[in-house]
């Protein structure tokens, strides 16, 4: 059931954000499109959206969980537009931390679980992807050195 509403809430926040000339994604389908064009080995690293959310979900109380839904819906129901310049100002990494910072003190797990442990998950695959990038250069190397 929670699945069902967050998804919801979150293709409708995305709906409303996709109106101007950046859709959500624009910024990943940029960069896997520039990486491609140099030879990058593009690595999908990413934790699934539905993980997050369920975590962020269950790392709150009941009546946190319903405060929240309720003010997640009632946001979609205000028309305001956002312009795009908002949406870019809205992405940088302080207004983010500058917003989890004024949630109120019941809401930190939830920060913890969108910010915090995400950046945890991101930092390790990236780690274990250097180490399997690095594997296959020093067996490729030795493969090489003795064909020489």
């Amino acid at each position: 059931m929670y699945l069902l509403l967050s998804s919801l809430i979150l293709s409708a926040f995305q709906k409303k954000l996709g109106k101007g000339s950046i859709r959500p994604g624009d910024e990943m389908r940029m960069a896997i499109y520039e990486g491609e064009k140099i030879g990058a080995k593009i690595v999908p690293i990413d934790r699934e959206v539905s993980t997050t959310l369920k975590r962020a979900w269950w790392n709150i109380g009941i009546f946190n969980r319903l405060f929240l839904l309720s003010a997640l819906l009632t946001s979609l129901f205000v028309k305001e537009d956002i312009s795009e310049e908002k949406i870019e100002e809205m992405k940088s990494e302080d207004v983010l931390k500058d917003l989890f910072s004024q949630l109120p003190k019941r809401y930190e797990s939830i920060k913890n679980v969108i910010i915090d442990e995400r950046d945890s998950y991101l930092a390790q695959k990236i780690r274990d992807s250097a180490k399997e990038e690095k594997k296959f250069l020093q067996s490729w190397e030795q493969v090489t050195c003795k064909e020489f």
